[in-house]
């Protein structure tokens, strides 16, 4: 697992921002990550939105499983193809996610 490169979480939902904790203890101790300006185009902006705060909890979820994953994986005598693509996509998620 690598050093987050992004603003550490957890992140939350305040209205039209997403906010997390302020290293400095500025601004009410909240720092703003991302802003909604305008509309989006998707049918759900809220669930978008939340989506979006729950990404640095999903990313270090995936990487806390990911290793056990790949262990089971590997010590099964069974090994299944859809175990093979869960590994696969998380994988591939949290390389997205860290810039690879």
């Amino acid at each position: 697992m690598s050093e987050a490169q992004h603003t550490p979480g957890p992140w939350e939902l305040r209205e039209c921002d997403i906010v997390a904790p302020s290293v400095t203890g500025l601004n009410g101790g909240l720092t703003v990550v991302a802003s909604l300006y305008g509309r989006m185009s998707g049918r759900d902006t809220g669930a978008d939105m939340r989506l979006f705060a729950a990404a640095p909890e999903l990313l270090d979820a995936m990487e806390d499983v990911l290793p056990t994953l790949i262990g089971l994986h590997i010590a099964t005598e069974q090994q299944s193809a859809s175990t093979e693509d869960a590994i696969a996509k998380m994988s591939a998620a949290i390389a997205k996610a860290r810039g690879g």
